[in-house]
């Protein structure tokens, strides 16, 4: 299994643990080893989203993900147990506005995906070098520890950047903010706004690839505002 070392498995994605970690093939098919497609889960969390992989549920667990990363008590649910959370469990441990957050989450990346299925066949056939299956899809996480700024909408473009190593330079995005038809990322440093800079605008090619990617990812060809802590630099795409 040398898709191992492709990837840090230090920790699970999901609950925190740092003993049996496994790397877990996102779009469950073993054949796809590149990194874009890989994560690490613990057993436990690795023999739950196999159940999700079987119902061709994927996509739900990673907005299981998603939500974790975003509430504290959510994500306390999961870490220090001792026991394994099978799919049937979900309703008695988690409660109804916890599970109403995660479905909210699932319906906006699932409506993203059926509403740009041709896109997602090409771009996944261009980048990722495999077949589209709406069926089985799920999304790269990006490696934030504080996801609580970024929407559902960042992680669908985060993962799309992932599959054509682009998402490097997002990954210190803090935010992303829409306000008067304008789209602004947040980056925690100067110079991490700067490597953005240089990478997509004034590149054309990655700029194009941008604007198609969030076109996709927010529904609308919003003009680009990048920004960090000191600086806010006006980039209109």
């Amino acid at each position: 299994m040398k898709y191992r070392n492709l990837i840090e498995h230090n920790q699970c994605i999901l609950c925190n643990s740092n003993t049996n970690i496994e790397v877990d093939h996102i779009d469950s098919d073993h054949s796809n080893s590149v990194p874009s497609n890989l994560q690490a889960l613990c057993k436990n969390c690795h023999i739950l989203k196999t159940e999700f992989d079987r119902k061709k549920l994927g996509l739900y667990f990673s907005s299981i993900i998603f939500n974790v990363k975003k509430d504290t008590k959510l994500q306390e649910k999961f870490q220090n147990r001792s026991f394994r959370i099978r799919m049937e469990d979900l309703k008695t441990i988690l409660s109804n506005s916890e599970i109403k957050k995660i479905n909210n989450t699932f319906r906006i990346k699932d409506n993203i995906y059926k509403k740009n299925e041709d896109f997602f066949k090409e771009f996944y056939y261009n980048y990722g070098q495999y077949a589209w299956d709406e069926n089985i899809c799920a999304i790269k996480m990006f490696p934030q520890s504080d996801y609580n700024k970024l929407s559902e909408n960042f992680a669908v473009l985060y993962d799309l950047l992932s599959k054509n190593n682009k998402s490097a330079y997002f990954e210190s995005i803090k935010s992303d903010l829409i306000f008067e038809n304008k789209l602004r990322f947040t980056f925690n440093t100067f110079l991490d706004k700067a490597r953005f800079k240089h990478n997509f605008y004034d590149s054309d090619n990655n700029k194009n690839l941008l604007r198609e990617i969030i076109n996709v990812a927010y529904g609308n060809d919003y003009k680009v505002e990048i920004s960090s802590p000191r600086l806010t630099l006006k980039l209109y795409f």
